[in-house]
């Protein structure tokens, strides 16, 4: 990323509806948003120039123009959202002149555990119905492919990866 006026961000904030506005309000005025005073969560280090809000039209943008999901004709549309790693993807995409992807599901996800911290424990993914995630990991590729983003894949199952770090 090159510095210029994201220079010090340390907290991006992709804000889903009222209660995160709320609790952004009560943030910046240093008050209590429901019972619990957010500034908690910064370990005495929150500073207005270490945050960043992504705005609702961006958030918007991003979902109409790169995912909109075909769930959104569906009856639970107003839940459906893509998820904070494509925002962060774009968000980076936008202010940062490299954009390299690990931990995102590529084609062979099957093959491996739902989370980084299960190494040998393969879990079944749950494609849960807020996020339309076959899409969003067919764009990975596509931009991947298009040289746009560097997307980090794995070449071989978590078995035959832990086996060629013992050989």
């Amino acid at each position: 990323m090159r510095y210029g006026s994201y220079n010090g961000i340390k907290y991006v904030m992709i804000p889903e509806g009222m209660r995160d506005y709320l609790w952004l309000n009560a943030l910046f005025k240093g008050e209590k948003a429901s019972k619990k005073d957010p500034r908690t969560y910064y370990s005495g280090q929150f500073s207005e120039n270490h945050f960043y809000v992504l705005h609702q039209d961006f958030l918007r943008y991003v979902r109409n123009r790169f995912l909109k999901s075909s769930n959104l004709n569906r009856g639970l549309w107003p839940i459906v959202r893509p998820t904070n790693g494509a925002f962060a993807i774009f968000t980076a995409l936008h202010a940062c002149d490299t954009v390299s992807a690990y931990g995102f599901m590529t084609e062979d996800y099957r093959k491996y555990s739902s989370y980084y911290a299960e190494k040998h424990h393969k879990t079944n993914m749950v494609l849960y119905a807020n996020h339309d995630y076959i899409l969003e990991k067919n764009l990975w590729k596509s931009l991947h492919d298009k040289k746009i983003i560097k997307l980090f894949q794995r070449t071989g199952s978590q078995d035959e990866i832990e086996m060629s770090k013992r050989a």
